[in-house]
């Protein structure tokens, strides 16, 4: 019990963040599959891939899913397409519940039809397409091997699947964290939100603003 309360309390501070505050936390999705009714929602579990980022708030819309970190086909009576093409298409939106579920990512049926979606492996999502993806692709093949024991939608009675989803979250923002601390060695790859790689402009290793400067003689 004191592992739940500990895992809570580090995501309710994760969402405690001014509301203006950008960017949000991207976010994966855990395998599964379900039929949404036209118009309908589907609240589908999700877990967080940024620990000390505010969730995406009740509502948020998050418009992208790169296909190179996941699969998830949205299928349509016989026609099939990806995540990403439905989110352009406007067939589905995905929505943020931080706050009132931080378990969860609502998917809503735009159109007037049944829709079936599976997600098929861990799939990112994220805000927009101009979030970093560098390392979440160092990241990802450890996904699936974490997210094995995850799935579903609803949240079920019961302390067992609520420790189920905080041990996967905890494993995630470990893996995480040694992937930056990986990085911060190595002095490269480490970048954040807003950041771009520079090269040092003079033997002093001063870099432009704003930018992660690479020092080859350090």
């Amino acid at each position: 019990m004191s592992r739940i309360v500990w895992l809570l309390c580090a995501l309710i501070l994760a969402a405690a963040a001014p509301a203006g505050a950008k960017p949000f936390q991207r976010l994966v999705l855990a395998p599964g599959c379900y039929v949404l009714a036209p118009g309908g929602t589907y609240d589908v579990s999700a877990y967080c891939l940024d620990e000390s980022t505010p969730a995406p708030a009740p509502g948020t819309v998050l418009a992208s899913a790169p296909e190179s970190l996941g699969q998830t086909v949205i299928k349509i009576g016989n026609a099939a397409a990806s995540l990403q093409t439905a989110l352009k298409r406007g067939t589905i939106s995905l929505e943020g519940l931080g706050g009132a579920d931080y378990f969860h990512i609502r998917v809503r049926n735009l159109t007037a039809d049944k829709i079936e979606i599976c997600v098929t492996s861990p799939t990112v999502l994220l805000g927009d397409d101009g979030y970093p993806t560098t390392d979440l692709k160092k990241l990802y093949p450890l996904l699936a091997p974490m997210m094995k024991e995850a799935g579903g939608a609803a949240p079920a009675s019961g302390n067992q699947e609520l420790e189920t989803h905080l041990k996967i979250q905890k494993q995630i923002w470990e893996a995480m964290a040694n992937l930056k601390a990986a990085a911060d060695r190595n002095g490269a790859d480490g970048l954040l939100f807003g950041q771009t790689a520079g090269q040092a402009a003079s033997r002093d290793c001063v870099g432009p603003p704003n930018t992660v400067v690479l020092c080859p003689e350090r």
